[in-house]
């Protein structure tokens, strides 16, 4: 109910969240005290906690991907489709911290990327045929590593701390957080980091997070100890960040799901492509601390447009009653549980993107209506002040 600005947001969630409708974002990335957002016209600023507009860096043209970095978390990097010709990109780097009225990038470089990510004082973009590091500072690249393709879903996250163990006994301790990117390569998940990985590639490391899942993976979502990774095929896998362990390999729609789908919805092609060989397509899985969500577009948007919302309980990988958030003990029978865990299903919607911090102080999603022209994008920020219950 709350992904609908028409309908009514429940008490519990108006208490602790401050919502806002834009225009559709694409993408969306955070600081401790800052949320941006990207959208056809630019990148919008939001403060934290609160969610109070601070300004739009117009761009001229649609961003792709953006991230948040810098010592102080001041610097901007995005990409950018260019104006000139849809086939060709651009990777633009904005220093908030002294922005001007025309909002004109420190630099700006031609790149055929689809990701974008600060990894210490780089900014790591995608290739054809791999990813390259740039300089943060100048934008020039630093190296190239080679993947056997350009990655799609990618994701950033904390370095576990048993990661960090190879940097030696004798190591200095780093003050600032330091991170890893994951990234979808077909059928693979890599990892890349800052410095150390068990095969190094210069001053970078690369390795392969997980086996090959034989299936080629369109969505990937991590928080700060649970990887997922959502597949063509319809399927979601589970691994644990620390030891790269596979938690879990669970169907996106069951054959009870459909069950259950197909007495909620009013007309047939609704359902279309459930039943495909290669499943259901998932159009977005994310991790929030312990919860998992995977987000399946029925139909094709418009009248027949729905979408299908599931959850689990990552640490057991046991499908949530619903509503999610007052779920207690699993411990019910069969027959109610039976009940309690069909999909929750909104018609007339088809969700664009799906992002949320895996802290939930923020939440972004990106849907279109039948009854409305155009997508938008309805973002939750944790209010200032929450109202205690």
């Amino acid at each position: 109910e709350i992904w609908v600005a028409s309908d009514p947001v429940a008490p519990h969630c108006a208490s602790a969240f401050a919502a806002a409708v834009a225009s559709e974002a694409s993408c969306a990335a955070a600081a401790p005290a800052l949320l941006a957002t990207g959208h056809q016209d630019g990148v919008r600023l939001w403060g934290l906690p609160g969610g109070t507009k601070m300004g739009l860096v117009k761009t001229r043209s649609p961003v792709l991907a953006l991230d948040l970095g810098g010592p102080t978390s001041d610097l901007l990097a995005a990409v950018l489709v260019c104006s000139q010709s849809p086939r060709f990109f651009w990777v633009a780097l904005w220093d908030l911290s002294s922005l001007n009225a025309a909002a004109t990038p420190v630099w700006q470089v031609q790149a055929l990327s689809m990701v974008v990510h600060f990894l210490g004082s780089k900014v790591l973009v995608s290739s054809p045929t791999g990813v390259q590091l740039l300089c943060a500072v100048t934008g020039q690249p630093l190296e190239s590593i080679e993947l056997g393709g350009m990655p799609g879903s990618s994701c950033k996250s904390p370095l576990p701390p048993s990661w960090s163990a190879g940097y030696g006994a004798g190591a200095m301790p780093r003050l600032e957080k330091q991170h890893c990117v994951l990234l979808a390569a077909k059928q693979k998940v890599l990892a890349v980091t800052e410095g150390f990985a068990s095969t190094a590639v210069q001053r970078c490391g690369v390795f392969e997070f997980a086996p090959e899942t034989m299936e080629e993976i369109t969505a990937l979502s991590c928080s700060a100890t649970e990887v997922a990774a959502g597949t063509r095929a319809g399927r979601v896998f589970v691994w644990r960040l620390a030891d790269r362990a596979l938690l879990a390999r669970l169907p996106a729609v069951s054959e009870f799901d459909l069950e259950n789908l197909s007495w909620s919805v009013c007309r047939a092609e609704t359902l279309a492509g459930l039943r495909d060989e290669n499943g259901p397509a998932i159009a977005q899985i994310l991790l929030v601390e312990e919860l998992l969500v995977c987000c399946v577009n029925l139909g094709q948007p418009g009248q027949d447009s729905a979408v299908a919302l599931m959850a689990w309980h990552v640490p057991s990988c046991t499908r949530l009653p619903h509503p999610w958030h007052l779920a207690g003990p699993l411990e019910a029978s069969p027959t109610s549980r039976a009940t309690a865990t069909a999909p929750v299903l909104l018609p007339g919607i088809s969700v664009g993107r799906l992002l949320a911090d895996p802290s939930l102080r923020w939440v972004t999603v990106s849907h279109f209506a039948s009854s409305s022209r155009q997508p938008v994008a309805c973002i939750l920020t944790r209010a200032a002040n929450p109202l205690r219950r």
